[in-house]
């Protein structure tokens, strides 16, 4: 893990991923990260991105399944990355990707992501 903290993508929309594969023991399927992203570090280790230092790069933040573990124990299934729990969701999201017709008249398309709070999404659901 990196000294300065876990990474935690700024919220905001990136357009940063291209559809390759992701890991070395399981590699499967995935939209890897090919332009850079901001990221909070999370040296305090508080979970809140306020105040955190915040850096610019390529930091390997794929979209990837979560290896089917527990929903109450993901473990060690990111280290930052944006992930799905299980293998056949993340399947069934891969699919819907490449069905995108901009994917489908360029195989390098780069797909762009939209971060937001959790709690904001539950928000704006009416929850």
């Amino acid at each position: 893990m990196n000294r300065a903290g876990a990474t935690r993508i700024a919220f905001g929309q990136y357009k940063a991923w291209k559809v390759g594969t992701h890991g070395n023991s399981q590699p499967h399927e995935a939209l890897v990260q090919v332009s850079p992203v901001l990221v909070h570090r999370d040296l305090n280790k508080n979970f809140i991105r306020t105040r955190d230092r915040v850096f610019e790069g390529l930091f390997g933040i794929d979209q990837h399944h979560g290896y089917d573990l527990p929903l109450t124990n993901i473990g060690q299934a990111s280290a930052g990355c944006l992930v799905g729990r299980t293998r056949k969701g993340h399947r069934e999201f891969m699919s819907l990707v490449k069905s995108d017709r901009r994917y489908q008249e360029n195989r390098n398309y780069t797909f762009i992501t939209t971060i937001i709070a959790g709690d904001d999404l539950v928000k704006s659901m009416g929850r």
